[in-house]
């Protein structure tokens, strides 16, 4: 598994134009969070979504899981 290009790395430095680490900090912990509940909606068969709280609870899961 490669890391991110240091041309993507510089243009999200760019764009969200952090000030202190703590911002950094949170933005890769929401980026965290979104990969994790994707992953997690891969794995889970889709039929287990036909269930509003299921998708409810991975929600719960993932904010749990990342603050």
């Amino acid at each position: 598994m490669g890391v991110l290009p240091k041309e993507v790395v510089r243009e999200i430095i760019k764009e969200n134009n952090f000030q202190t680490p703590q911002e950094i900090m949170k933005f890769l912990k929401d980026c965290f969070k979104d990969i994790l509940q994707c992953f997690l909606q891969e794995k889970i068969p889709q039929s287990y979504f036909l269930s509003k709280s299921v998708a409810f609870n991975i929600a719960i899961f993932t904010t749990l899981i990342c603050g």
